[in-house]
């Protein structure tokens, strides 16, 4: 019976390669129908959902599934990114514990239990999550890439870039750690040593995305916005789909005064930005487009979308750049219409969050700080 059921499982596995999900979700269901306490089809059968983006069916199978076989590390690991892909992230935090009390070496836990730390706004489990990783194996690429996101995201850029350095000892090439180590440097400001490690990228791998992306926002940054525009109209041939890609080609429409074309680009991301619920991207962007209705004088339309944006982000507990240029955005848009007090109101709160949680160095702080110059001054009669 052993060898039939492994046999079986071989052949779905076979279907998920060649992405034929719905035969493989058939023969799973069917056998299932004579083998019902069977964990590894129930196993198999919520991987199946999850690929489908079925994540609700896919958790009520993998809890079916443990309540057979328990101490399923695999299962429960998987379960757990699900929790988190889903915003739940007290039962993944838990579901991830689960593992470590069963293993407590166990390294792909401990990493997805990081990652969700950082996600839940627990930034100091995070890292002492990721640096327990490390002293197990100092040579964890996934752990020092994800420490040094962290350290960034917490405004530690030297340890961040510290660390992302160190995993560049390892593996010199790796295409996502350069980028995030240029994203590092342009957070501090350091445009120049940003573009040598994204060109740097680039040479490894010309269809690198994400560099090119973080090329063309420190084009951008550096006031080359043709340049930036060439970059990013040349990805989006490779992929129509990229989430990063699009916004930040809207981003450089938006510069270019092409606002029609910039709200497009940038309802697009959103609409797939909604089926993978990315809250925090997902604030992001409802900020850049209230940024971009602003500017076309829909002060109505960007109202909501600003006021989204700000409940997602005080519902995650984060203070993070996005935020605070939503601030800023509900700042402009209460200056364009007359507002004045509450525009001073808002882009003060937005000032004080960025040199508290950014630094005073940060480019979205500086930016803030101009634009709460040049209200202060418009406003004074």
């Amino acid at each position: 019976m052993e060898r039939e059921i492994e046999k079986v499982i071989e052949l779905v596995d076979s279907l998920i390669k060649s992405k034929e999900l719905r035969k493989a979700e058939e023969i799973c269901l069917t056998k299932l129908a004579t083998l019902s306490h069977s964990a590894e089809f129930l196993f198999k059968l919520a991987q199946l959902y999850s690929l489908q983006n079925k994540i609700l069916l896919a958790i009520e199978t993998y809890l079916q599934g443990l309540a057979i076989a328990p101490s399923n590390l695999k299962a429960l690991i998987e379960l757990g990114i699900l929790y988190r892909q889903n915003n739940k992230l007290t039962d993944a935090i838990e579901t991830f514990l689960r593992v470590i009390e069963i293993d407590s070496k166990n390294l792909p836990a401990l990493n997805e239990l990081g990652i969700t730390y950082r996600e839940n706004n627990q930034q100091s489990k995070a890292i002492e999550t990721f640096l327990r990783v490390i002293e197990i194996d100092s040579k964890n690429l996934p752990a020092l890439n994800e420490l040094g996101i962290t350290y960034r995201q917490n405004n530690q850029q030297s340890k961040a870039i510290e660390t992302f350095l160190k995993a560049l000892e390892i593996n010199p090439n790796s295409g996502y750690i350069l980028s995030n180590l240029a994203t590092a440097y342009r957070d501090m400001g350091s445009f120049e040593k940003a573009k040598s490690v994204l060109q740097t990228a680039l040479q490894v791998n010309p269809n690198n995305l994400a560099a090119i992306s973080n090329l063309a926002s420190v084009y951008r940054d550096l006031g080359n916005i043709k340049l930036a525009a060439e970059l990013l109209t040349e990805a989006l041939q490779l992929d129509p789909n990229n989430i990063s890609i699009l916004s930040n080609l809207s981003a450089v429409y938006k510069d270019l005064g092409d606002l029609d074309n910039a709200e497009n680009l940038l309802l697009k991301s959103i609409e797939l930005l909604l089926q993978t619920n990315n809250k925090h991207q997902i604030a992001r962007a409802y900020s850049g487009l209230a940024a971009i209705l602003i500017n076309k004088g829909e002060y109505l339309k960007a109202t909501e979308l600003l006021e989204r944006s700000l409940i997602i982000y005080e519902e995650m507990g984060i203070n993070e750049s996005g935020k605070f240029n939503s601030l800023a955005n509900l700042a402009t848009l209460f200056f364009n219409i007359g507002d004045f007090d509450s525009a001073i109101k808002y882009i003060k709160i937005a000032e004080e969050g960025a040199m508290k949680f950014l630094g005073v160095d940060h480019p979205n702080t500086k930016n803030i700080t101009r634009l709460y110059k040049n209200i202060k001054l418009n406003t004074q009669f």
